[in-house]
């Protein structure tokens, strides 16, 4: 499918021309959801505990074990605490990254495939690059993210036990105080340097 009728059905279904249904008939609509649904799934059973415990070690001191970061994770909450700051950031980068990847990887494929019919390119190259180019937007976009679910990560108040409902509401606070403090732009911090 090429990106003219991508952005067709994204028009259309902005202006409720086409029900939810008839867009995951298309096929550019399905590998997108496929893309999303996907990372979700995994984010969700074990993507986003292995980076909260990579983050949580990056901001320990030197010599603390594995063992240390788990029990602090978990200490007052279970098993739980592993999964804050999940919602709402994680899921929202969860379901962007694979979104974003899958777009970005498609639309880049699609520019880039003149190159292979005319034998420029050899088609593990053009895949290549297209992985290369969704890659790179996929971390521009999700920088936000990033950034606001390792605010949640290393904050101590969210070792606490407390609600999933008030964990998600001050994940939100989060959010809403580094754009009211530091500005709109802190939200991408360290975006150009990846």
């Amino acid at each position: 499918e090429t990106p003219a009728s991508a952005r067709s059905v994204a028009i259309s279904m902005r202006g409720g021309g086409l029900s939810p249904s008839s867009v995951l008939e298309s096929e550019f609509s399905r590998r997108l959801f496929v893309a999303a649904a996907v990372t979700l799934l995994y984010e969700g059973a074990i993507g986003h505990m292995l980076e909260f415990v990579k983050i949580v070690m990056q901001t320990s001191p030197l010599g603390t074990s594995y063992g240390q970061v788990l029990r602090t994770i978990t200490g007052e909450k279970g098993l739980a605490g592993i999964w804050d700051g999940f919602v709402p950031w994680g899921v929202v980068q969860a379901i962007g990254k694979g979104g974003v990847f899958g777009l970005a990887h498609a639309m880049a494929l699609h520019y880039l495939k003149p190159l292979g019919e005319k034998n420029i390119l050899h088609p593990k190259v053009l895949l290549t690059l297209a992985g290369g180019i969704a890659g790179g937007c996929q971390g521009y976009v999700l920088s936000p993210t990033l950034l606001l679910k390792t605010r949640v990560m290393t904050d101590p108040v969210f070792r606490e036990s407390m609600s999933v409902l008030k964990t998600t509401w001050l994940s939100l606070c989060i959010g809403a105080n580094v754009i009211s403090k530091e500005g709109i732009g802190a939200l991408m911090k360290g975006s150009n340097v990846f």
